[in-house]
């Protein structure tokens, strides 16, 4: 076949139910298609291809024409010239095309025309048919990105087992090897059989990546918080090193083509460019998306986290609108959770350290202050991954006197998320706390999970009163 003259993607339209295709002006000049001549058409069902070859005016090919076993090139006078025309639409064109919304054509030099399905759309209706056919099945495939311990992977892992579907980890990315090495001590089952790639998401190789039915990512929420972007002098997240992030991401969601998509990050990062643009790029690309803040009235913790959350999905698996539940409570305070002083075994600390930093922030004009956590606490202020580093405001227990303080246990640390204990386990207490203190209320990941399982539960299988486990 001759050299490729011209490419062009266009939508496909629709006339009385059936599949439009079409070509104008200098694609079909390109390719030698004049005005008042004819082609022939060719279909293949096999490549979901549409093949015209242009046929010179003729008496032979007149009569072709009037046989229909050929088609005429239409014509639109324009000025100074007439500009060649091609529109088919039959019950043929809807055979090839009918699932799909759009179409590429393709001009060649010998005076062939190919038209074929747009590769983004035949992408889409891949994904959803995968998705359908394993979510009848019970297992669906799945893949992470920004892994940490695997905290939220599990609690989405969670959300879908809630509704009967189980998840098989494909792959998992993150660039501490160490969170690496704790995710799978902890979780050995899920992690098993799952290509683990230690890197930056914009380092990773997309062909090594198998497709996968749902995909969740956290990008780096640390730029996009007010703390953060003051503490680094940062007028907006995107001037940050890890802006770059993005870009892995958006070639990770293009090598694995997932059918449901989940993030999660700080509220800032609602309205940041990166969210906006990756959130426009998933439309454009045939995904819904849906954002919203989520809360402690939608975890049941007792620490007042909130976080933007977005779940997308591919948009012929019509699942509607999806809600997170508010969800009770199951400690009323922190002492339901709390050890007490004859219990703990760690290391306590002289209280008046924090005492002097808060009166310096005071005649500075400061205002950090100190944040005692007792017994009778019913609402906590969010645990940082930098706990460890004594910071005045983070949430510390005082002992009975209020002379000494000791900072949260792991144990606590997780209760207070409602995290899985043995998620962090085989880790030092600066660890854990790092990984829980960047990681999420646990109960986020699973009602989103939860709450998208059941539309494509009532979608795909029917079950409108669903098991709740």
């Amino acid at each position: 076949m001759k050299n490729i003259t011209n490419t062009s993607y266009h939508e496909l339209d629709k006339k009385n139910n059936n599949s439009r295709i079409w070509l104008e002006g200098e694609p079909l000049t390109r390719a030698g298609f004049e005005p008042g001549g004819f082609y022939s058409m060719a279909l293949n069902i096999d490549t979901l291809e549409a093949t015209m070859t242009f046929v010179a005016d003729s008496p032979e090919a007149r009569k072709l024409w009037r046989e229909k076993k050929l088609r005429k090139v239409s014509g639109r006078k324009m000025v100074g010239w007439v500009k060649p025309i091609i529109d088919v639409c039959n019950a043929d064109i809807t055979q090839v095309f009918g699932p799909y919304g759009r179409f590429r054509a393709q001009a060649f030099s010998n005076g062939v025309i190919t038209f074929s399905v747009h590769h983004e759309e035949f992408a889409r209706v891949e994904r959803e048919e995968t998705f359908k056919a394993n979510y009848k099945k019970g297992v669906i495939t799945k893949g992470d990105a920004f892994l940490g311990f695997g905290i939220s992977a599990s609690g989405i892992k969670d959300g879908f087992a809630k509704t009967g579907i189980k998840t098989k980890q494909v792959w998992a990315v993150e660039m501490e090897s160490r969170y690496l090495d704790i995710a799978c001590k902890n979780s050995p089952e899920t992690y098993r059989d799952a290509h683990l790639f230690a890197g930056k998401v914009e380092e990773i190789e997309p062909q090594l990546l198998d497709k996968v039915d749902a995909f969740s990512f956290s990008m780096p929420c640390t730029n996009h918080s007010l703390a953060g972007r003051t503490k680094k002098e940062l007028s907006s997240a995107e001037e940050a090193d890890e802006v770059t992030a993005l870009f892995g991401v958006r070639a990770i969601i293009n090598a694995t083509n997932p059918a449901i998509i989940f993030s999660e990050n700080v509220p800032q990062a609602k309205e940041s460019s990166s969210y906006r643009i990756l959130i426009k790029e998933l439309e454009r690309r045939g995904y819904v998306c849906q954002e919203m803040i989520l809360d402690k009235t939608h975890s049941g913790s007792l620490e007042r986290r909130q976080r933007y959350w977005f779940v997308a999905y591919s948009k012929g698996l019509a699942l509607g609108d999806i809600t997170v539940d508010t969800t009770a409570p199951i400690h009323t305070s922190f002492g339901d959770i709390m050890e007490s002083e004859e219990e703990f075994t760690g290391l306590w600390h002289d209280v008046e350290k924090l005492k002097k930093r808060e009166r310096k922030n005071i005649a500075e004009g400061r205002n950090f202050r100190m944040n005692f956590l007792t017994a009778e606490s019913t609402e906590i202020k969010t645990l940082p991954r930098n706990i460890t580093k004594h910071q005045i405001s983070t949430p510390v227990i005082p002992n009975h006197d209020k002379s000494m303080y000791r900072l949260p246990t792991i144990t606590e640390h997780a209760d207070i998320k409602r995290i899985p204990r043995h998620l962090v386990a085989h880790a030092s207490a600066t660890v854990a706390h790092e990984g829980m203190g960047q990681s999420i209320v646990y109960f986020h990941a699973v009602g989103l999970a939860y709450a998208t399982a059941k539309k494509a539960s009532a979608a795909l299988l029917g079950q409108h009163m669903l098991n709740l486990g």
